[in-house]
């Protein structure tokens, strides 16, 4: 019994050194979203960072702002009701998921989508 708790004791704190180097990875990389721009790169089928800004992206204070609102309804309809991760949404999708026996749909806000595409991969993947 002994030899087990000292087996799950490392396993989490295997788990939480995992947890933490991951979390200072990401939070360096989104700190790169500060000086940097997620660019779509044709030839390998991903996002890419640069330092200039492309010159077809226009300010955003140029876009009407139905046009603004109507992506971010699109895409994320409660972009102001959380702090990048909604909950909610991750709870009703789990749920859906489990009653159907296989991934309903995404739940990823657009935070998320931005994180994902511009920092780790494009792949579709529950991960």
């Amino acid at each position: 019994m002994e030899m087990m708790k000292k087996i799950l004791l490392l396993i989490f704190t295997s788990f939480v050194c995992l947890s933490i180097a991951v979390f200072a990875y990401l939070n360096y990389k989104a700190g790169l979203l500060k000086t940097s721009y997620p660019v779509w790169d044709i030839k390998s089928h991903s996002y890419k960072l640069v330092n200039k800004k492309p010159k077809s992206w226009v300010s955003v204070k140029s876009v009407p702002k139905e046009a603004l609102w109507a992506i971010i309804i699109s895409e994320d309809w409660a972009f102001y009701q959380h702090s990048g991760l909604d909950l909610n949404q991750l709870e009703i999708v789990l749920k859906e998921s489990l009653d159907r026996g296989k991934i309903a749909r995404g739940a990823s806000t657009i935070t998320q989508q931005v994180i994902k595409n511009a920092l780790l991969s494009s792949e579709r993947s529950l991960v």
